[in-house]
């Protein structure tokens, strides 16, 4: 576990709200100087404290209002050829494995039902190594 100290849990705090923020608004708000600022993000990002920065998309703007997970419980020898495949599906957000009863789980954000249906039963659920999907619709 990296210790960051008072200052750096600040910066991150305020990356985590919005990573678009300027060295000197953050600066500012910290009491510090654009390069001290920026000598502290580039040594979280050394220690891989911070990964990336990213955005978040609403994709209920884009047509895509039906947020959905999808459970799968996979035979084991097959699960990295399924990580694989499904990272080929351009409808799929986020891929990741889970312990427990199901050993992938899948965000993904679509227009309609038919749309989340085809995904569900003909993409996915015809995988080899597919043992059994679950739809989780989120409201």
């Amino acid at each position: 576990m990296e210790d960051v100290d008072e200052i750096d849990a600040k910066l991150l705090s305020m990356l985590a709200e919005d990573s678009r923020q300027s060295y000197t608004d953050l600066a500012k708000t910290l009491n510090l100087s654009d390069v001290a600022v920026k000598k502290r993000i580039d040594k979280l990002m050394e220690k891989k404290i911070i990964t990336n920065f990213s955005i978040t998309v609403d994709q209920a703007k884009l047509g895509k209002a039906l947020h959905s997970f999808l459970l799968l419980r996979t035979n084991p020898t097959e699960t990295d050829s399924i990580l694989a495949e499904l990272r080929k599906i351009p409808d799929i957000g986020r891929i990741s494995s889970a312990l427990g009863p199901f050993d992938i789980v899948i965000e993904i954000h679509t227009s309609k039902i038919s749309d989340l249906k085809r995904l569900t039963e003909e993409d996915i659920g015809n995988l080899k190594g597919v043992i059994e999907v679950r739809t989780l619709i989120m409201t």
